[in-house]
């Protein structure tokens, strides 16, 4: 098999699904079809790295090989989001310091609700 540019390559809703119930069967994690390009985009790496020229190959590759896992780990890795700050979207803080908050002083100044609650979820370093 001969490595094409892994960015040109593209998977079918066959190979995704099939990457999609691997991925949910090992980690719980659900992707939508919306993710489709998304889950290409970040095995493309894989490809690169295994000097494969589509998805279903890889396909087959992950199937069969025997390392113990390694492959496995390496997918999981690609399509998990591996930084977790509490700051990690920062648009999420823009939204709160240019729209919301703006808004709610606003309400406040007119006699509306005065307070206003804030739910923060768990994050490693947050």
């Amino acid at each position: 098999m001969h490595a094409l540019d892994a960015s040109l390559v593209t998977m079918d809703m066959r190979e995704f699904k099939t990457f999609r119930e691997l991925i949910h069967r090992k980690t719980g994690i659900w992707l939508h079809d919306g993710k489709q390009a998304m889950l290409a985009a970040r095995l493309s790496k894989r490809l690169r790295h295994h000097r494969m020229s589509d998805f279903a190959t890889y396909a087959a590759y992950v199937e069969n090989v025997q390392d113990g896992g390694q492959e496995l780990a390496e997918i999981i890795n690609c399509v998990t989001t591996n930084k977790t700050s509490f700051f990690r979207e920062m648009h999420h803080f823009d939204f709160l310091a240019k729209t919301l908050v703006p808004e709610r002083i606003a309400g406040a100044k007119l006699g509306r609700a005065r307070s206003l609650r804030v739910w923060s979820a768990a994050c490693s370093t947050g």
